[in-house]
């Protein structure tokens, strides 16, 4: 199977596409900078679970950086993912992905870490690369918990009390507050600091 960031033609068309705006997009900071006589950011800055500000150089490791790991969802409606059956066969991640995810946040494969997907296959999340992320398998914020939060997502939206849309947008934006909300809430589980 092919995905369209594996395909070289398509990721040089974008990767040209990309250098020209960013090459004008820092002309005109520094054009405006010198101006104004700003300092520019190095790093696009993100509102951590504890509402401090996080860069993706001091990033917790439990969460993934949103410019390697946006997310990404296929093309299914509750009725699928509500489906019994709905995913078996299908949460085996390639071996090549997972290097690949591997290599893309600095780090070597080992048994520290699970590649998941961001947005689970359960709630139509798609076995792509920017669906992918090393996500660590101990720790205070683990995979086990998230896999907690996709069951109870999940089982939300099969009860119709939460929108299948709505549930893949907040495990992507932030999973750890997601499980504050949705797990937290119903006192199924000691939540980490």
């Amino acid at each position: 199977m092919s995905f369209p960031q594996d395909d070289t033609n398509y990721r040089t068309s974008q990767s040209a596409t990309y250098t020209r705006k960013k090459r004008f997009q820092t002309l005109a900071f520094i054009t405006l900078a010198g101006v104004v006589g700003v300092t520019p950011l190095t790093s696009v800055a993100t509102r951590s679970t504890s509402g401090l500000w996080f860069t993706p150089q001091n990033r917790p490791a439990y969460m993934p950086d949103s410019n390697l790991t946006p997310g990404d969802k296929l093309a299914v409606t509750k009725t699928d993912i509500c489906a019994r059956g709905y995913g078996v066969g299908i949460h085996d991640v390639p071996t090549s992905y997972k290097n690949k995810v591997f290599a893309a946040y600095g780090l070597n494969p080992g048994p520290s870490y699970v590649i998941d997907r961001l947005i689970s296959i359960d709630l139509g999340g798609a076995n792509t690369i920017k669906n992918l992320w090393p996500q660590p398998k101990d720790g205070e914020w683990n995979s086990q918990l998230k896999d907690q939060l996709e069951r109870e997502l999940r089982r939300q939206v099969c009860n119709g009390r939460l929108d299948l849309e709505t549930a893949q947008q907040e495990i992507a934006k932030n999973w750890v507050a997601a499980y504050r909300k949705y797990v937290g809430a119903y006192g199924k589980s000691k939540l980490p600091k």
